[in-house]
């Protein structure tokens, strides 16, 4: 007969123990999904940034390479290389008469709307002017919350054809232009001069405009003044869906193309 000797006595996990090791598992589990949780609305509110950021750089992107462009001509289509005053010989005198007023018409920039809305123009098709079958009256508007582009219509801030650049993800709050001039060094004055024969005569402080100016060089003794110019361009923004998701962008644009203002001085 098989005699089993001293058997060791086996006990089960009592209630009390199972509800603290219950208790701490659930903190344990509350910890956790608490973190997740966090991380999560971190990692929503980094997308959401992300999101914000992304549309009001490539707006502002795409405003500096236009605004850029503002006031360019094709100089050589416009001119043809051709002796407009008669004298003999195609010279830099031709080149004034015949360029000149159209880069001051194109170089013209209009800021309206209380700073929201800015109007340019530049000769998009190459053809040395202002051409009727190619839209080139070009702008940028604050609206309604979204940053729209002049596609078409009257070249004011108040007529149609506009269209929104930024979606309805993102609500634009400010966005503002200021127009001024800029100096590089003292060789590259913000304004400067240039005399009838193309002479340049450095930095002139009577080159503003004048009332009642004469036409474009008439004779040698004119001047034309010349102004490099910046924009400075502010965006502030929301999310649509989050407002306390906000972003300002702000950037100073140097325009490639000077513009011209003659006069006569003391006219």
């Amino acid at each position: 007969m098989l005699t089993v000797g001293n058997r060791q006595r086996q006990r089960g996990v009592g209630l009390v123990e199972l509800m603290v090791a219950i208790t701490i598992s659930l903190v344990l589990l509350t910890v956790a999904l608490s973190a997740f949780a966090s991380l999560s609305a971190a990692a929503v509110d980094a997308l959401q940034a992300a999101r914000l950021n992304q549309q009001l750089r490539a707006a502002m992107s795409l405003m500096a390479g236009e605004l850029q462009r503002s006031g360019y001509v094709n100089w050589r289509a416009a001119w043809g290389l051709v002796d407009i005053d008669g004298d003999g010989s195609t010279d830099i005198r031709d080149f004034y008469q015949a360029v000149t007023p159209l880069m001051r018409e194109m170089g013209g920039i209009t800021i309206g709307a209380g700073g929201s809305c800015i109007l340019y123009s530049y000769d998009i098709d190459g053809d040395g002017g202002k051409s009727t079958g190619d839209f080139e009256h070009f702008g940028f508007r604050l609206s309604a919350g979204a940053i729209q582009m002049k596609t078409t219509g009257a070249h004011d801030c108040n007529s149609a054809g506009w269209q929104a650049i930024t979606d309805g993800t993102v609500t634009v709050t400010e966005m503002s232009f200021e127009l001024g001039t800029y100096q590089d060094g003292a060789s590259h004055a913000a304004m400067y001069s240039v005399s009838g024969g193309g002479t340049p005569a450095g930095p002139a402080a009577f080159c503003l405009p004048s009332p009642g100016a004469a036409g474009i060089l008439p004779d040698t003794h004119d001047t034309l003044c010349v102004e490099r110019r910046s924009i400075r361009i502010a965006i502030a923004a929301q999310l649509a869906d989050d407002p306390a998701v906000t972003m300002v962008l702000e950037n100073r644009v140097k325009l490639r193309n000077d513009r011209f203002n003659p006069f006569q001085p003391g006219g």
